[in-house]
């Protein structure tokens, strides 16, 4: 019968596919054994078969040893080496327009290159322009996270390579990321978002505002707010009043809260809050009538 011996079972375009062809002879009714990283596997005709389903990504070694009975008696062994490479069916599908880091956040990526090994992947990440970046990246194993301290470059790459069974790398492509800061939150006082008209009650068991980023692509960004001025109007108040406060504490509006009534007017501004990237964000007025 023809046989083909490859060294490996799988390349990728630029890697060298090597293998022994040869016609061999074989013994339909000879007695052998046939052991694959010492399990032994069924014969069939005088021919071994061997089968398994890889359960995970990677480069199968087989031990591989041919026990055959000798004309004189006894038995003699030839043992060989294989292996094949598995991967993971896979499609990668990406809206161009989504391909944004995010200051200050950890930013996930999968990276995956059918029939290589997961642990031979070399991936860097360079400014669009291949120069040095403040980015950086962690991870392994097609699994990686990359964190931006501070909006240095308005575009970054990463690269990918890999290493062959042969030694050589060679490179498996890049792909372009934009740049960009975590929107500005939106202000509340607590739980209370503070637009429209808000219950003068629920205002009143609200301790601290908070800036909310509703809607954003990853969930749990959290803001701290760190500053505000605050003023309210009605018919009680006797002209506009005034509060202000250099944390998120609602504690200095308590005292106006108490004059206000239904109709009656309230506005914050120069709200300042600080985000994942560390800097300090001037957020939009908030006005709201007491029902």
């Amino acid at each position: 019968i023809p046989v083909v011996s490859a060294k490996t079972g799988a390349v990728v375009t630029g890697q060298t596919y090597e293998a022994d062809i040869l016609l061999a002879a074989y013994n339909s009714k000879a007695q052998m054994k046939v052991f694959v990283n010492g399990n032994s596997i069924p014969v069939e005709a005088g021919v071994g078969k061997y089968k398994i389903t890889p359960q995970s990504p990677g480069t199968n070694n087989m031990k591989v040893k041919i026990v055959v009975p000798k004309p004189g008696g006894g038995e003699e062994s030839i043992d060989a080496d294989a292996e094949f490479t598995a991967f993971a069916p896979s499609a990668a599908i990406s809206a161009d327009a989504l391909a944004v880091f995010y200051v200050g956040l950890e930013n996930p990526v999968s990276v995956s290159v059918g029939g290589i090994d997961p642990s031979q992947y070399m991936v860097r990440i360079v400014n669009e322009k291949d120069g040095p970046t403040n980015a950086k990246i962690s991870g392994s194993k097609g699994k990686y996270t990359v964190n931006v301290p501070s909006r240095q470059d308005a575009r970054v790459k990463i690269q990918v390579a890999v290493k062959l069974p042969d030694g050589r790398v060679k490179s498996m492509g890049e792909k372009v990321f934009k740049v960009n800061r975590v929107p500005d939150p939106r202000f509340r006082c607590g739980g209370v978002e503070f637009k429209g008209s808000v219950s003068l009650e629920a205002l009143k068991y609200q301790q601290a505002a908070t800036a909310v980023l509703d809607g954003f692509v990853y969930e749990g960004v959290k803001f701290k707010v760190t500053g505000y001025k605050f003023m309210a109007v009605g018919r009680r108040t006797n002209g506009p009043r005034f509060a202000k406060s250099s944390s998120a504490s609602l504690e200095p509006i308590k005292g106006i809260l108490g004059m206000l009534g239904s109709g009656d007017l309230m506005t914050f501004t120069d709200i300042t809050a600080v985000g994942p990237d560390g800097t300090s964000r001037l957020l939009d007025n908030a006005s709201a009538q007491v029902k």
